[in-house]
């Protein structure tokens, strides 16, 4: 999906790519608090996505769809309030 079309108009692309690397990071650091340093294969199994998609989503370079928020939270006790805003 092309979310550049979707941008508030007070966003630029730089701060959007950066709000990218945000969400990754705050996913990043839950899963770490939820399942250890070493499982992202377990949380990613959990919520039923690849760990290519999540190795995309952690690393800023893809946003989760609003399905996989949805199993995020059905899943862990993240909350998609956290990773989207911090």
């Amino acid at each position: 999906m092309n979310y550049k079309n979707k941008l508030p108009q007070k966003w630029n692309e730089r701060e959007f790519h950066q709000w990218k690397r945000d969400v990754g990071t705050r996913l990043r650091k839950a899963i770490e608090v939820e399942y250890g340093e070493r499982q992202m294969f377990q949380f990613a199994k959990d919520v039923g996505i690849s760990q290519g998609s999540l190795s995309e989503i952690v690393n800023g370079i893809s946003l989760p769809c609003a399905h996989t928020l949805f199993k995020i939270t059905e899943n862990t006790t993240i909350s998609v309030q956290y990773l989207l805003k911090g």
